[in-house]
């Protein structure tokens, strides 16, 4: 049995937590998320310790690796609980009233993963009485509610948090309870509601022994693993139904990238225990590892917005760090628009692109939807898209204000940032993208934000800007 807890979980809510940086961790990038009501200012914050998973030998960040400190990092939405105990592990419990929640690594979000941890059914009783848990991935953050993800059972309110991450996410169910009526069919390794198998296929264990579950997600593709044996996979297409709950929303709620957590189920038996619970991030590319923005690039990758370079060993790399071109540029906003039909036009509306230049169709395109004026020359008129040149983070912010067709918005009256004034160029644009939280700023060594308008804008923060976009919903111009 699990000994006395140490701590007790936080409900409906963030834990108090500092940031985290290095393989897996969410750096501190010295962002500054600046307030969206049009007449905020940004206010300055300090920033968080820093605390690094150990990675162990198999390259695996532990992200539970049973330190007080390490539970820290974790936060609890919904009923229930779970308590670190003395030995490291940490066990569910049912909350006063039933319903259950979801303990979840808010230190980062993933986009392609492996993730690892072992697992007790600890149920009090008869050996035949079995424990409910599971584990939940690629989840949104459960910290407030979300629009497009509500917290309902079949259209019914629950009025629980955990619930976005059944709704908008998918569970890895643990269940090795008999195949008997009242006991949830869907068994060890299910993805619950969508592929579910029974006892035969879950590999069962006696109660008390400790298991190994590993969940592979890559694109759509889910793998479960028992003690290294695969037990289930599932491609997750759109638009299929959750199985008895058609006032859900289908499997298109379920996207690329997403948080992990672990349930706590609602009735008194279930109490599942866990320790080592380790994830490693999958990417096609050589250099993207450690990257704060990781997730987001797997994103990209999976969205087909972007392959990066081919090495001659047939390796592929991503360079996250080095600055974004406006030539490609152009190709990743068409690619996101997903506008496969369209016809570039015979000339070229700049001078400084070919016809059989390579993205000339992406920059016409870009042209065409007044995305992009270029340069003109005032005496000849002639227009200039400076292709290989990078694009700075102002002229970034009037790219994606125009692509969404300019939605009405007023600028902040007073500057967030002290290298921005409302006289400097794009600053409506920059002010949108700023409220919109699809790009943030840095803290000054001062404490003061600053935006860095004409900075070049590298490939890693612009997979992060097209992924919030595409989060935000916004779409290209018609």
């Amino acid at each position: 049995m699990p000994s006395t807890s140490t701590t007790t979980a936080v409900r409906g809510g963030r834990r108090p937590r500092a940031g985290v940086a290095g393989g897996l961790a969410l750096a501190v990038v010295a962002a500054l998320a600046v307030a969206t009501a049009p007449a905020a200012t940004a206010a300055p914050g300090a920033q968080a310790a820093v605390v690094v998973p150990p990675v162990d030998a198999e390259g695996y960040s532990v992200i539970l690796d049973g330190s007080q400190e390490s539970f820290d990092m974790w936060a609890y939405a919904g009923d229930g609980g779970f308590d670190l105990n003395d030995d490291g592990t940490v066990t569910s419990r049912v909350g006063e009233d039933g319903g259950f929640g979801t303990l979840w690594y808010p230190a980062k979000e993933l986009g392609d993963f492996s993730l690892k941890l072992e697992w007790r059914d600890d149920a009090p009783g008869a050996a035949d009485v079995r424990g409910n848990s599971g584990v939940q991935v690629r989840f949104p953050d459960l910290s407030q509610p979300l629009a497009g993800c509500p917290t309902t059972f079949d259209g019914n309110e629950q009025n629980n948090l955990s619930w976005i991450a059944v709704n908008c996410g998918h569970e890895i169910q643990i269940n090795d309870s008999a195949e008997v009526e009242g006991n949830d069919p869907r068994k060890t390794g299910s993805v619950y509601g969508f592929a579910d198998i029974g006892l035969a296929a879950g590999n069962t264990t006696p109660k008390g022994e400790w298991n190994e579950l590993e969940i592979r997600v890559i694109d759509q593709t889910y793998t479960v693993l028992r003690d290294g044996v695969v037990i289930n996979t599932y491609e997750n297409l759109p638009g299929v139904p959750f199985p008895g709950r058609p006032n859900d929303p289908d499997s298109s709620s379920r996207g690329l990238t997403g948080y992990v957590g672990l349930q706590a189920h609602g009735a008194d038996q279930d109490r599942v225990s866990f320790r080592n619970v380790r994830v490693q991030e999958i990417s096609p590319f050589t250099d993207v590892a450690g990257s704060i923005f990781s997730a987001q690039i797997s994103w990209l990758v999976n969205s087909g917005i972007t392959t990066g370079w081919e090495n001659p060993d047939g390796t592929l790399e991503y360079r996250p760090l080095a600055p974004i071109a406006r030539d490609a540029m152009a190709a990743f906003l068409f690619r996101l628009a997903d506008e496969p039909g369209y016809q570039a036009p015979d000339v070229s509306p700049f001078v400084d692109v070919a016809t059989d230049d390579l993205y000339y169709r992406e920059i016409a395109w870009l042209a065409e939807n007044d995305i992009s004026t270029g340069w003109v020359d005032p005496v000849t008129g002639d227009a200039e898209f400076r292709p290989l040149a990078p694009i700075g983070r102002d002229a970034m912010a009037a790219f994606l204000y125009r692509m969404a067709d300019e939605p009405a918005f007023e600028a902040f009256p007073v500057s967030p940032f002290t290298d921005l004034t409302p006289s400097t160029p794009f600053y409506t644009e920059i002010s949108w993208l700023v409220s919109e939280g699809i790009a943030f700023g840095w803290l000054g060594n001062d404490g003061s934000a600053i935006y860095r308008p004409v900075e070049p804008i590298n490939r890693d923060a612009m997979a992060a800007f097209l992924f919030r976009y595409d989060k935000a919903g916004f779409t290209a111009a018609d």
